[in-house]
């Protein structure tokens, strides 16, 4: 795989970790299948060097976990994850009976239905290989049983920092002229981040490191409201990572401006 594939390998390393945690954020039984060898070494070596990159993770994984939580309360049938890579919600979350699509590469969803059933797991999942940035992408959703008339919730969660403005800009525009109800989630960087202003060496080392593995960052926003206005879309909430961190781990001392460059939010269309 690529070097975007082994970040999916780095990230469910750093899941399958948090769950030995005293007090986890989450837990995720499934993603111990994803990790390697390699995979521990990467998260040994960046730990070191960037302890706050973990974090970063997992708390936005939280995040999306409540949002799914939320989300089914409101009668939302079903979810559709873009850049899914080893994303594992349909199992972790199986019991709210959601039909849920997962959107990634033809190589990432081989390699995990492959992994999956090496393990003889059988999960309800409906897998789509190819990219969402296809014009033809919503017929082929489609013809995967997607209803663009359901309510849907869609999480886009570790993917819109490395996509231009204009496609990440045309691909919500798309998606609001074909899905009737839905309202998504998703994560971006600051613009301070992407131009390396921020004034936090740790920062900088993140930035300098996607750029070496060939997935370098491409977008990032400080306001984000104007952005989502713009396009047509209600903004329902935006966090940065640092209040999510006094929101999951109030007793535990962090940097602030580190995690000031790094956000969350939900979008809705009007």
């Amino acid at each position: 795989m690529d070097q975007i594939g082994k970040t999916a390998f780095l990230i469910a390393q750093w899941r399958a970790e948090e769950g030995k945690n005293p007090s986890p954020l989450f837990q995720d039984p499934y993603s111990r299948l994803f990790a390697t060898e390699e995979s521990r070494c990467a998260a040994r070596e960046l730990d070191s060097a960037m302890p706050s990159i973990r974090e970063m993770a997992c708390l936005r994984t939280r995040y999306f976990d409540d949002c799914l939580l939320q989300w089914a309360e409101k009668r939302f049938s079903q979810v559709l994850i873009l850049g899914a890579g080893f994303d594992m919600r349909a199992m972790r979350f199986d019991d709210l009976g959601l039909k849920i699509f997962e959107v990634d590469r033809s190589e990432v969803i081989r390699f995990k239905e492959g992994t999956l059933q090496k393990h003889g797991i059988a999960d309800r999942t409906i897998r789509i290989g190819g990219n969402y940035l296809d014009k033809s992408f919503f017929d082929q959703l489609k013809d995967s049983s997607f209803e663009p008339r359901a309510k849907t919730l869609i999480l886009w969660e570790g993917n819109t920092m490395y996509l231009p403005r204009e496609e990440l800009t045309d691909f919500l525009l798309r998606t609001r002229s074909h899905l009737n109800h839905f309202q998504l989630g998703f994560d971006y960087i600051s613009a301070r981040l992407l131009q390396r202003t921020t004034g936090h060496d740790e920062l900088t080392r993140i930035a300098d490191l996607f750029a070496a593995q060939g997935a370098p960052f491409q977008t990032g926003f400080d306001h984000i409201d104007p952005f989502i206005i713009d396009l047509g879309f209600s903004l329902l909430e935006n966090f940065t990572q640092y209040e999510l961190r006094c929101r999951y781990a109030p007793h535990s001392p962090v940097e602030k401006g580190v995690f000031q460059e790094y956000s969350v939010c939900q979008i809705a269309s009007l």
